[in-house]
């Protein structure tokens, strides 16, 4: 008879024992198919990661601790698993998120994450966000775009401290820029990571940041800009995709649609749809279909 094995990733190696187990997997075109995306949102804040075990079965899985809250990642767990786990954390809510597949015989939603179309966006050939650019090109008069260096770190801590002032309360509860900061600590000197900072007269008033994905494309991890402007979120976007098609890339994956200003970018994207499914609940929730969706 099999047994379950739970080994818990501790988060200061945790980026090398995720890349090496999901390196060991068939390949998933999700933004949290990835060490940095996993090690930044899911080691920390009440949250962590754990490789289980059972005979044949290898499943990486999340623990909420808040809630006592247990999901499978990337893979459909078998019956036997199910009942392993449950007796082991006894979490009173496990579900399944980012499956490839749909599930055999559970109710299921779906999310659709996109990788958008660099050079049509560096081009300007949307109508729409040629007029937007140009408009914050006459409207923000002296803002500049400079590649990302180590050197910016402080400049972004600091924008990132007067992005919070500029929010209110109720949005500031689901902005979570600690991860930023954490993502920023662990990461800000890998020679892998890509990005820009916004400047006016030396003031960071947006940044953004990408990481390699394991099949050697990108990931859009964070972009932000400082409210105040005629469109900066479209003249990052832009000077971004100038930089990255110029490092000779065509897409980035910027995950799921979380916004509406994602909208803009949409033509010609790459859509990747990811099942999530619900196992075990012992707790009532105010929206079951939104806190299943919700991994962070």
């Amino acid at each position: 008879m099999s047994e379950l094995t739970i080994t818990k990733i501790p988060p200061e190696n945790a980026h090398q024992i995720l890349e090496e187990f999901l390196s060991s997997r068939s390949y998933l075109p999700y933004f949290f198919f990835s060490p940095y995306v996993l090690n930044t949102f899911l080691t920390r804040s009440l949250k962590s990661l754990y490789i289980a075990e059972f005979g044949a079965e290898n499943i990486l899985l999340v623990n909420k601790e808040k809630l006592n809250d247990i999901r499978f990642l990337f893979d459909h767990p078998s019956t036997e698993m199910i009942a392993a786990v449950k007796q082991y954390f006894k979490p009173v809510y496990m579900a399944a998120n980012q499956t490839s597949t749909i599930p055999a015989d559970k109710p299921y939603i779906s999310d659709i994450e996109y990788e958008i179309q660099l050079q049509s966006i560096a081009d300007l050939t949307n109508k729409s966000i040629r007029k937007k650019y140009n408009q914050a090109i006459r409207k923000n008069i002296g803002l500049t775009y400079e590649i990302y260096k180590p050197e910016h770190i402080e400049g972004i801590k600091a924008f990132i401290e007067k992005w919070n002032t500029t929010r209110s309360e109720e949005f500031n509860k689901y902005a979570r820029t600690q991860n930023d900061l954490y993502f920023l600590e662990q990461y800000q000197n890998d020679p892998k990571l890509i990005g820009g900072v916004v400047l006016d007269k030396g003031k960071v008033v947006g940044y953004t940041l990408c990481v390699p994905a394991l099949n050697g494309k990108l990931l859009a991890m964070f972009n932000k800009v400082l409210r105040g402007y005629t469109e900066l979120g479209v003249f990052l976007y832009v000077e971004r995709a100038r930089q990255l098609t110029a490092l000779g890339f065509s897409e980035v994956n910027i995950g799921s649609i979380n916004n509406d200003f994602k909208t803009h970018f949409l033509e010609n994207a790459v859509s990747h749809i990811a099942y999530n499914y619900m196992i075990h609940k012992e707790v009532e929730l105010i929206n079951d279909e939104r806190y299943l969706q919700m991994l962070i």
